[in-house]
């Protein structure tokens, strides 16, 4: 599940667009990558170089 925790921080996509894309509930991914994902947001080493955060608008 490491591609599917990749995409949702690299590609920007959601759980629900990889559960409609592997054909599974929003639950199954969740289930499935929740422990590593979480684990990737805890690590303060994902900021590293990263001097500022900005907001992006859209409708």
């Amino acid at each position: 599940m490491a591609c599917a925790i990749d995409a949702l921080a690299r590609i920007d996509t959601s759980v629900s667009a990889l559960a409609h894309q592997l054909d599974v509930s929003w639950h199954t991914v969740w289930d499935a990558i929740q422990a590593e994902a979480t684990k990737r947001i805890r690590s303060t080493d994902r900021l590293t170089g990263v001097n500022a955060l900005g907001v992006d608008e859209h409708v």
